[in-house]
């Protein structure tokens, strides 16, 4: 029955705060503490008590291109919602994309470095393991990749629209299983059972069964309407994607 918001301050575009918000009423919710930043904030997730932010200097100029780093990220104790407390940071000052699962966080940086850091000790976070990918210069340059996570398999996609396979059954040494192609740049990556969605920029949501993950079939493209981008949400079975224009 809480939600946790990040915002941006609209002035300056470089601060941010965590927001927050007790839903036990739904028809009256209610904000319950802001906790600034010095960056904007986004949530990777919870493991246990702890909330997991990162903060990054990322700007958007246009669609797909991003610069900026990501800063640190922090550890918030949320064991009473109405008076969280930052407790631990971990600095990370690269310029990468991550994900969160099964306690772990996988960073995904422009040089092609995927690294892993444990979080099973929120207080003393450990990095496990690194693997080299054969990133592309061009995919390095744009600072866009997209991650998911589940069942200690990380799924990374580049701007060439290639989505590797990593196995990270032993975190300290990732394996790379392989890569297939789609037909465009992949802008969001996403989850659920045994499916893959993959939202391809300017084609739509692509449905790839992951049932044997060594060999992914691709089971269709839904397209959509306009253009879509650095946005998604999932709902129970449902998944929301934000247009770049006209809401």
């Amino acid at each position: 029955r809480q939600l946790w918001l990040t915002t941006r301050d609209a002035a300056s575009a470089t601060t941010g705060k965590l927001i927050g918000v007790d839903i036990s009423l739904l028809h009256a919710p209610r904000i319950t503490a802001e906790i600034p930043f010095s960056h904007p904030p986004l949530v990777l997730g919870e493991q246990g008590k702890t909330l997991v932010i990162a903060t990054s200097t990322i700007n958007q100029p246009r669609p797909l291109v991003r610069t900026g780093k990501l800063g640190s990220l922090h550890f918030i104790d949320i064991s009473q919602p109405e008076s969280p407390t930052l407790f631990s940071s971990y600095p990370l000052d690269v310029s990468a994309d991550l994900s969160m699962a099964d306690h772990f966080v996988v960073i995904m940086q422009t040089d092609g470095l995927l690294r892993v850091i444990d979080l099973s000790a929120a207080n003393a976070p450990q990095e496990l393991g690194a693997l080299q990918l054969p990133w592309l210069q061009t995919a390095a340059l744009s600072g866009r990749v997209q991650i998911a996570v589940k069942d200690k398999m990380a799924f990374i996609s580049s701007l060439l629209g290639e989505i590797f396979i990593i196995d990270l059954h032993d975190p300290s040494q990732p394996k790379n299983l392989g890569v297939f192609t789609l037909a465009g740049p992949v802008t969001s990556l996403l989850i659920e059972d045994r499916f893959l969605l993959a939202e391809v920029y300017k084609e739509g949501v692509v449905v790839i069964d992951l049932e044997n993950v060594q060999a992914p079939e691709i089971l269709g493209t839904m397209p959509l309407p306009g253009l879509f981008h650095h946005g998604t949400v999932q709902g129970g079975r449902l998944w929301y994607v934000s247009p770049e224009i006209r809401g």
